[in-house]
């Protein structure tokens, strides 16, 4: 039990007494007995707890994540709770990015401009347990107009897409903090953004235009990063200067794709069939490489990532879309937005439409390395041709289709005329 004494200088303190017999002793300094009586109530709860080894009630966690820190730490200092691990933004998060295991090079890299823009915010020596809920406030507002560029922070308008990445992050950073009780709140937790960003920008990007790009393209590399966007549905640079003559299984008509967004999912890589519009660009390249060549794409590889091991490090740097959008220049066609994101969803939106027929949506779904859902969600878009079809008529179409069946199985019948009926032709033989 736990006792309060009333000392000559008037200030009060707490007294009691731990499981091993030890006394201690807790100054509370000039306060009201009400108030003393309160505090001594809180600490037999703490102490019971701990010689019983029970969880502390709500009442008492939320007493003490609120607790300020000179009086937490004589607490901290009598053995009744666990002193608080302080630490600084920049001191926390920098380890973080580098050392989580499913942190790819690229995800690294964006993170670390999250981190940089955080610190630049608050600095990279604030105590996160200080930022407060008005604080998360004022930053998500300075990050819709600022941004990292060329190691610095400047001003200008950011997409919304862009910012619920970045607070993505931070979220995390947060959220990582609390779990090693480095602050007892995360005030980013409660924030709610989208990853949706401007729905203008989701187009569908006719195969006929692609075919048409593909002759004004430099050489035969270019024409099959191109094909392998639109018509394999590869991702930009981390598949496409991944991918080695190995992956290409010719006998088997086959492509397996190492993957390394999803490799932290245990999905390393995935297989896609040989598309026909894949099988030529495929064959001009394989008669253009030097004996010896590893990877399929050698010529625009930048040097980074031929540096690095199985090309790990630096996709970033493989800015591919730039020479794209020249090329569609080029091909008298005005750039889509979001090239490389288009480019693979109008492929997912021709295989859902039924561009082979009787393959199922799991089946897609595996060939692209995501789930129907996701496909449904971020990648599916409405052609112009859509809209035609639906003003047509369905039960003619379905009358008309019946009609065009019922001629391809008698072919006589486009020969039966009023003259002719009752006429038996046999083969290689005109009529008479």
């Amino acid at each position: 039990m736990a006792s309060i004494t009333k000392l000559k200088n008037g200030t009060r303190r707490i007294a009691f007494t731990d499981g091993a017999g030890k006394r201690y002793y807790i100054r509370l300094g000039k306060v009201t007995a009400k108030d003393a009586d309160s505090i001594r109530i809180r600490v037999e709860g703490i102490l019971n707890a701990k010689l019983l080894n029970l969880p502390l009630s709500p009442d008492l966690v939320h007493w003490l994540m609120n607790l300020g820190d000179k009086f937490h730490d004589k607490l901290a200092k009598t053995g009744l709770i666990e002193p608080r691990r302080q630490t600084t933004l920049s001191k926390f998060i920098n380890p973080y990015i580098e050392e989580k295991a499913d942190n790819t090079e690229s995800t690294k890299a964006n993170k670390r401009i999250s981190a940089n823009m955080l610190f630049h915010f608050f600095g990279e020596t604030r105590d996160p347990e200080t930022i407060t809920e008005k604080d998360v406030q004022e930053y998500v507002a300075w990050l819709s107009c600022h941004q990292f560029r060329k190691d610095a922070v400047i001003a200008a308008t950011v997409k919304q897409g862009t910012v619920a990445i970045r607070l993505q992050h931070v979220t995390e950073f947060f959220r990582a903090m609390l779990d090693d009780k480095f602050i007892s709140h995360n005030h980013f937790a409660s924030l709610k953004y989208s990853k949706e960003g401007d729905s203008s920008k989701k187009v569908y990007i006719p195969a006929e235009d692609i075919h048409h790009v593909m002759k004004f393209a430099p050489d035969a590399e270019w024409r099959l990063i191109i094909a392998l966007w639109r018509f394999g549905g590869l991702r930009r640079s981390s598949e496409v200067l991944r991918l080695k003559w190995e992956h290409v299984l010719w006998d088997q008509g086959k492509i397996i794709v190492p993957s390394s967004k999803t490799a932290h999912h245990g999905k390393s890589r995935r297989t896609i069939p040989i598309f026909h519009e894949l099988d030529g660009p495929l064959r001009d390249c394989q008669d253009k490489a030097k004996p010896g060549d590893v990877y399929i794409i050698e010529k625009r590889c930048p040097r980074m990532m031929k540096r690095s091991e199985d090309r790990k490090e630096g996709n970033y740097a493989a800015n591919l879309l730039r020479p794209f959008n020249k090329i569609v220049e080029r091909a008298g066609l005005k750039p889509w937005p979001m090239p490389g994101h288009n480019l693979r969803a109008s492929l997912v939106t021709d295989l859902y439409n039924g561009k082979y027929p009787n393959i199922g949506i799991h089946t897609i779904a595996k060939w692209l390395g995501h789930s129907p859902e996701i496909a449904l969600k971020h990648y599916a878009r409405i052609k112009e041709s859509d809209y035609e079809k639906a003003r047509i008529n369905p039960e003619e179409s379905i009358s008309q289709n019946k009609k065009c069946n019922k001629n391809k199985k008698s072919p006589k019948a486009h020969h039966d005329s009023p003259e002719t009926a009752g006429t038996t032709q046999k083969a290689g033989k005109k009529p008479k």
